[in-house]
């Protein structure tokens, strides 16, 4: 169990440098450096890990981003 545990906390610290590189080649500008960290992330994505949105959290989201407020 401890095997596990310690396989999926590795798993999410590697994905978590992953996106903080994306993200510094984004606020950078670089784009070879974004094309490149980019194609080198794994995009499958286990459909247990994705947590569910509802359409109503989704529609709540876009109404605030094109609110007046």
């Amino acid at each position: 169990m401890q095997c596990k545990s310690l396989l999926k906390s590795k798993k999410n610290d590697y994905c978590n440098s992953k996106l903080h590189s994306l993200e510094e080649a984004v606020k950078n500008s670089d784009a070879t450096n974004f094309w490149k960290c980019l194609k080198s992330m794994d995009d499958t994505v286990k459909v247990e890990d994705t947590p569910l949105v509802s359409e109503e959290n989704w529609l709540l989201h876009f109404e605030s981003l094109h609110s007046n407020d």
